[in-house]
């Protein structure tokens, strides 16, 4: 008889754990610390040469007001955020204007701005420009920080044209593929260039008429006579540099017609010579700017006089742009017992102001 050998067959179940590794995308340069997917695709879009999958999940609407609008998507989370920046004009400036970023957005020192700026030239041209690394106006779009763009102090933007308004526009960058859209227009304008100067004769400071004289009196013979009238200038101008007044006489000297006699213009102390006549300044003040000064041999003290001359010479200067400049100077004369007596001894003075522009 035979054997039926039953073979049991046992099942045996093995449990293993399982464990997923997460890697963080990475190359031997950059690493990305958090990232997600979208909540899912949308259709391909492909040529001969290209495909574009795209990605469902950033919104399309852009939330806006009147001052600000926040774009869609991851790039507008990206861009730099807007600066703000002021466009002055402080001083009466013919051909430069203040520009100042007041306000970096948050965004880090190495974050670079650049200018745009609009105008209309002389000849009733739109143009548009930008600002360079030396302040001017140019061609090409540039970029620098905000340290490079002179910090908290600003720069001053040359080299511009009198009586124009400029309009300005920045933006800002923080790393490629950052750069935003410009800002809101800002606007300041350059006035014309300005001199003005007036001359005024009396004792003390104040307005006088023409026609103008300086009454010096009767000359003591022998020794120095300083006139009671003085000669005051007003003096004002917005010249990068400041300007100058001169002054320069017809003759040369005092002249008497009757006697044909002139005594003769002198620079130096009258005290120490026989004859001679000049001037000597006696103030020199500012509102603002400035500063305003009398000038050598003009500044002399006591009986020293700078010689006026037939040539126009420098008697009072400014380097700077002034406001409200007043100078006045004295006339001193001297003349010797051999000098012949007349009443029209006379001298014709001439002060002319230039701008430094």
């Amino acid at each position: 008889m035979g054997k039926r050998i039953i073979s049991l067959l046992q099942k045996t179940t093995l449990l293993f754990p399982l464990f997923i590794f997460a890697v963080l995308p990475q190359s031997s340069n950059y690493m990305l610390k958090s990232y997600e997917f979208g909540g899912g695709g949308a259709a391909e879009s492909q040529s001969a040469n290209y495909k574009m999958e795209g990605a469902v999940g950033d919104g399309g609407n852009q939330p806006n007001s009147s001052n600000y609008q926040i774009g869609a998507g991851l790039f507008y989370q990206q861009m730099a955020s807007m600066p703000t920046f002021t466009v002055t004009n402080t001083s009466n400036w013919y051909n430069k204007l203040e520009v100042k970023i007041t306000n970096t957005a948050d965004n880090g020192s190495d974050a670079q701005y650049a200018f745009k700026v609009t105008y209309t030239d002389s000849g009733g041209s739109p143009q548009t420009k930008y600002i360079q690394s030396n302040n001017t106006l140019g061609d090409t779009l540039y970029f620098q920080t905000y340290a490079s763009w002179g910090g908290a102090s600003g720069f001053s933007l040359i080299g511009l044209a009198s009586s124009t308004t400029y309009i300005v526009y920045i933006k800002a960058r923080q790393g490629g593929y950052t750069e935003g859209p410009y800002s809101s227009a800002v606007s300041a304008s350059t006035v014309g260039a300005q001199l003005s100067f007036d001359i005024d004769i009396a004792p003390t400071d104040q307005s006088s008429d023409p026609p103008y004289a300086v009454s010096i009196g009767s000359l003591n013979l022998g020794s120095v006579t300083t006139a009671t009238d003085k000669v005051w200038i007003s003096f004002a101008t917005n010249a990068d540099y400041g300007g100058v007044v001169w002054v320069k006489g017809a003759n040369g000297g005092l002249t008497s017609l009757a006697t044909s006699h002139t005594i003769t213009s002198v620079s130096g102390d009258l005290s120490s010579v026989s004859e001679g006549y000049g001037a000597q300044g006696s103030s020199a003040t500012q509102t603002s700017g400035g500063q305003l000064s009398y000038l050598s041999p003009y500044d002399g003290s006591g009986n020293n006089v700078g010689i006026i001359d037939t040539t126009l010479r420098q008697i009072f200067l400014s380097v700077n742009p002034i406001t409200g400049g007043r100078g006045s100077f004295l006339i001193k004369v001297k003349t010797p017992p051999t000098a012949p007596a007349a009443t029209d001894y006379a001298e014709t003075l001439t002060l002319v102001a230039s701008g430094t522009f």
